[in-house]
Order: C-alpha cells, then sequence, then structure tokens
C-alpha cells in the first residue's frame, strides 16, 4: 500500500521551496547578456514502461526563463508540471471505480542546443535535469457491505526528489523576437507507487516514472534585457 513520510517531507519540502524561490529570484534579477527569453509549453504525455500500470497520457505545462549568447546553447530555467489521472476498476465491486493520481512539479535547469539552421528550421537537443515534488494520490474507497468491501479514506505520498528529460526538437523564426518549438522528450524521475488493498484492486508496484511528452514552445527574445 501507499506508505506515508509526512512531517520530515513537510518540513524539507518548505526548505526546498525556499532555496528554489531564491535561486530564481536570483536569476531573474542578474543582467543577462545576449537576449532574454520568455517562453510557455504545453504538452501531451505518454506513460512508458512501469507507469502504463498506473496510467495512460497525461498533460503538461511550463514556463522557461532563460538567455541566448553568442554560443550555441540556449539556457534557462523551467518551472512546469506534469500531470496523470485515471480511473481503474475495483476486483470486487462493480459499482465503484477507483480515482488515480499523479503529479509532478519540477523546477529543472535546461539546455537547449542548436545545430545550423537549414531551410529556415533549427534542429535542437534539449536536456533538461533537477529538483522536483511528486504527489501520487489514491481516492477514497466507499464501504460495499455486499462483496466485503471495507471503507478506506484517500490516501496520498508525496516525495522530492530528482529527475532529468532528454529529447529533439525544431524550431521555427516567427519573426525576429518570435520563435516556436516542436519538441518529443523522453522523461526519468525516481519514485515507486504499491498497490493499494492488493486484496481487492489489480494494480501492480510503479517503481520508476518514465514517460514520453509531445508538445509546443511558444518564446519570445528580448535583447539586454533583465526577466
Amino acid at each position: 500500500m501507499f506508505h506515508f513520510p509526512q512531517a520530515e517531507h513537510s518540513l524539507n519540502g518548505g526548505r526546498s521551496s525556499i532555496l528554489l524561490l531564491t535561486l530564481i529570484l536570483v536569476f531573474a534579477a542578474a543582467p543577462l547578456p545576449g537576449q532574454t527569453l520568455i517562453g510557455f509549453s504545453g504538452a501531451w504525455l505518454q506513460s512508458s514502461h512501469e507507469l502504463t500500470r498506473w496510467f495512460d497520457s497525461g498533460s503538461a505545462f511550463e514556463l522557461q526563463l532563460g538567455m541566448r549568447d553568442r554560443d550555441a546553447w540556449d539556457k534557462y530555467i523551467s518551472i512546469g508540471q506534469d500531470r496523470f489521472t485515471a480511473e481503474r476498476g475495483i476486483e470486487t465491486s462493480f459499482s465503484q471505480s477507483l480515482d488515480l493520481d499523479l503529479t509532478v512539479t519540477r523546477i529543472w535547469f535546461s539546455g537547449a542546443y542548436r545545430f545550423r539552421e537549414t531551410a529556415g528550421v533549427t534542429p535542437l537537443i534539449n536536456l533538461s535535469g533537477g529538483p522536483l515534488h511528486w504527489e501520487g494520490r489514491r481516492g477514497e474507497v466507499i464501504e460495499d457491505s455486499s462483496v466485503g468491501l471495507p471503507a478506506m479514506g484517500e490516501l496520498t505520498l508525496a516525495e522530492w526528489n530528482m529527475g532529468f528529460r532528454a529529447g529533439a526538437g525544431l524550431r521555427w523564426e516567427l519573426r525576429p523576437s518570435l520563435e516556436t518549438d516542436f519538441y518529443l522528450h523522453y522523461s526519468f524521475i525516481p519514485g515507486s507507487l504499491w498497490p493499494s488493498m492488493q486484496e481487492y484492486v489489480e494494480l501492480e508496484s510503479v517503481n520508476s516514472f518514465q514517460y514520453l511528452s509531445a508538445g509546443i514552445v511558444i518564446r519570445g527574445l528580448f535583447a539586454k534585457a533583465s526577466l
């Protein structure tokens, strides 16, 4: 079943939040050479490997704050959230379904390597990694005495961890100060979910969160500005 590290995670989570907020404020206040980048991304997620035991697809959004200098790398902080939701039937009760939810909130350091532009298109290699907070939730179960199903309250597991993401993309310049990227990424996040109520629910363990994301970025470029 789910396990619950609570007080310690809350304390560590609060400290981590303060540290990450400080890093973002320092980054935002610093004057940046070259161009400042501000982008917004939306993506469709497809679960992979063990995560398919609990979820099928999900969605994601992301804010990008960064810089572009004379070298071939865009460097930025990406602040985003990935979310999966699902309903799974309870084996002994056809009148109920089990609500499942997994949310990953991340503040990652990212880089995009730009290859030479060809026919107006710039190929990209994208790399990201850093701290994140994930939360898995199993909805409540209502008692059904006719099949011997006990009532069980909602259960949640939350944890801070590290993760990474890698992939490729294509970039088009819409105008000198506006561009768009299309991308395909693979994400890996350490984490574990255990079946709750193994006697009643047909769920297997998940020992890592792996998934694909396909999305689009709209990005503005601002010359020699601070965020």
